[in-house]
């Protein structure tokens, strides 16, 4: 799968990858062989991909698609949302290369703001996506990015290249979180992947804006959302309270600015061409996902600020200031970058008749030496709690594990680590955080709802600062008012203007 903004994925575990055996033979390959590949309509190119032949990807795509679906969060929900992207989607592949027919386009209930292909036409976006777009034309600019990844067969490519240089099963991918540029052995071999990467980016974004102008659309919109993109990801910088590392010529993916740069000119020859491709499509942006959810889904739990409350499970736990609370499928992650210290928040079925104790010592932390073992009542629930000494990549680190029976065979646990050096002091925010769980009141459980994107008009009068403190956001909602919708500032508000905001 390739990713508007992806990183390096493992392709080594997928079970179509597994299947190639590579042998002398395959090295040997005969000259006839090599002479006989195929020119891509798309990019004017020769192609040579015996590893991943055309014929496959369309398999290959519908093969991972539902681990797609389910590692992150199912599809979305809303008709009027999954209408409106297949809309979009078929106006842009109606021009590509390949039949429009070939391509299914699916809407992810993540927060996250991505989007990426799949072999065979399987493209998908997120819901934090659509937020954060401004136009239709925009949405468009994503997905034909992404259908370029598709009609350039960049994965059959990269395959076929990475077979052959020997440099092991690495492609081009998107995988959840934010993972770096996968490890290789050698340096140089991570330099070539990197490289790549940059490479296949930059030739997606080329077929995008190509497509937007032929389906109609503008084709700054390309360079306009990877602006927007890029201020997003300074903004999530600067919400987790990290610096944004500057790029290094390791990276999957170009330096946003270089992006938007080649872009935008891309879109000047595309315009000199074809001056009629300029619809944007705000109006039908913004009423499309008007109503969106924005942020966590409430059935995965709901972020406020550094409070974390589930309404289905009924329970609630605040993270110590200066963590970054991170919610994914398997756990709850709250994350202190600049200590290097962390806490994992996760559930666990157990057998009838354990107890916190037990299952801390035998079951969760079995083979660990357990210092400072010893029960307690937290708000009403049998609990437990050690610390231990736990092995990770980075060396050995202390660990506060607590254990909580918060239901019938269902325990609720805390995993704290800290380094050795500030372990005792940040000990204190542990026990903070552990005895802050507790379950909620009926009366509380309506109050937990989620985060939505709402439309409204500029009035005059309005500022930037005022329309944003509207917002139940608790941290940083001028900046992320500004993100959301493309602003700089003030002097881009005018009245009358139709701008998002979040709310309930």
């Amino acid at each position: 799968m390739f990713s508007f903004f992806s990183e390096i994925a493992d392709f080594s575990r997928k079970p179509w990858f597994r299947n190639i055996r590579f042998s002398a033979a395959l090295i040997a390959i005969s000259l006839p062989l090599l002479q006989a590949c195929s020119v891509n309509p798309a990019t004017g190119q020769k192609e040579f991909t015996p590893f991943l032949p055309q014929e496959s990807e369309a398999s290959v795509g519908k093969q991972e698609h539902a681990n797609i679906v389910a590692e992150y969060g199912g599809v979305y929900p809303d008709q009027k949302v999954n209408d409106y992207v297949l809309k979009v989607t078929e106006k842009i592949t109606g021009v590509t290369e390949i039949k429009k027919e070939n391509y299914r386009v699916t809407v992810l209930n993540t927060p996250t703001v991505n989007a990426f292909a799949l072999p065979g036409g399987y493209i998908y976006v997120t819901r934090g996506l659509l937020a954060l777009a401004n136009s239709e034309a925009q949405l468009a600019g994503v997905i034909g990015h992404e259908a370029g990844h598709v009609t350039a067969r960049h994965a059959a490519n990269q395959a076929n290249n990475q077979a052959i240089g020997g440099i092991g099963a690495m492609l081009l991918g998107a995988l959840t979180g934010s993972q770096a540029v996968a490890q290789l052995a050698q340096a140089g071999a991570q330099g070539y992947v990197a490289s790549y990467s940059r490479k296949h980016e930059y030739e997606a974004d080329a077929l995008g804006v190509r497509y937007l102008t032929r389906a109609g659309y503008s084709p700054y919109a390309q360079g306009q959302f990877l602006a927007a993109l890029d201020a997003n990801s300074a903004l999530e910088a600067k919400s987790a309270g990290r610096e944004e590392r500057a790029p290094s010529w390791t990276d999957s993916h170009p330096p946003a600015p270089d992006r938007v740069a080649k872009a935008n000119g891309l879109a000047q020859e595309a315009e000199s061409k074809n001056p009629k491709a300029d619809y944007d499509g705000v109006s039908a942006h913004l009423n499309a996902i008007d109503g969106v959810i924005y942020g966590d889904h409430p059935d995965e739990g709901i972020i406020d600020g550094q409070v974390f409350s589930h309404q289905k499970l009924k329970f609630t736990f605040t993270a110590p200031s200066g963590y970054e609370l991170i919610n994914t499928p398997a756990a709850v992650l709250a994350v202190n970058q600049s200590l290097g210290a962390q806490i994992k928040f996760d559930g666990a079925k157990v057998r009838t008749g354990q107890t916190p104790v037990g299952h801390l010592q035998n079951e969760w932390m079995k083979g660990l030496q357990i210092n400072g073992l010893r029960e307690f009542n937290l708000n009403g629930m049998s609990a437990a709690t050690g610390w231990t000494v736990a092995k990770t990549a980075q060396g050995s680190i202390p660990a506060r594990a607590v254990v909580i029976e918060f239901g019938k065979n269902y325990f609720a646990r805390f995993l704290m680590l800290a380094p050795e050096n500030i372990f005792r002091t940040e000990n204190k925010n542990f026990e903070k955080t552990a005895l802050s769980f507790r379950k909620l009141s009926a009366g509380e459980i309506q109050y937990v709802k989620p985060y939505r994107i709402r439309t409204v008009q500029v009035k005059p009068g309005d500022t930037a600062q005022s329309v944003a403190q509207r917002s139940p956001l608790k941290k940083n909602a001028y900046e992320r008012f500004l993100t959301l919708n493309g602003l700089r500032g003030d002097s881009d508000l005018k009245p009358g203007m139709r701008v998002k905001t979040v709310a309930y």
